[in-house]
């Protein structure tokens, strides 16, 4: 991947752009469209509130019994020829993913959004392993072209 300059010091890019009026106005009126987007799709779908509630309560049954669903899955993985592999701990995890891409023979991966990627640090220790990692995702490709980290989970680089 070509080199790019590294990202301006968070305290210092976020005082520039709090004086930027044009990056200010762009980001309300994206803000705008967001909030009218989802207020028209909500309107467009009565069943939104008791969805969500539904969806809540999954979530929340899921988390309760995440043990057992851990173990269903892997099950259902392995018996589909997949390899599962639990890491205590985000080092080990990362050692994994480099000792397997190292195995593999690779130099370059792609890699789709994933916050927990980044939790890790994960393209760090790729790239401190000499594989270069690219992003699948138009936004987390922009942030990672400009060297930072993304700041939102659903538009990185907004």
């Amino acid at each position: 991947m070509p080199e790019f300059p590294k990202a301006q010091d968070f305290f210092e890019s976020s005082s520039a752009a709090v004086g930027d009026h044009e990056l200010r106005r762009k980001l309300e009126s994206a803000s705008a469209r967001h909030l009218d987007h989802f207020a028209q799709v909500k309107a467009d779908f009565p069943p939104y509130d008791d969805e969500r509630e539904a969806a809540h309560r999954i979530k929340t049954d899921a988390i309760a019994h995440l043990d057992e669903l851990l173990i269903d899955l892997t099950s259902k993985l392995e018996a589909n020829g997949c390899k599962v592999f639990f890491a205590e701990d985000a080092s080990q995890a990362r050692d994994y993913i480099v000792a397997l891409a190292k195995a593999k023979g690779a130099t370059n991966v792609v890699k789709g959004k994933s916050m927990t990627t980044e939790e890790i640090d994960l393209n760090d220790a790729l790239a401190n392993a000499g594989i270069d990692a690219v992003e699948t995702d138009l936004g987390e490709y922009i942030v990672q072209l400009r060297g930072e980290r993304p700041s939102h989970i659903i538009t990185p680089a907004i």
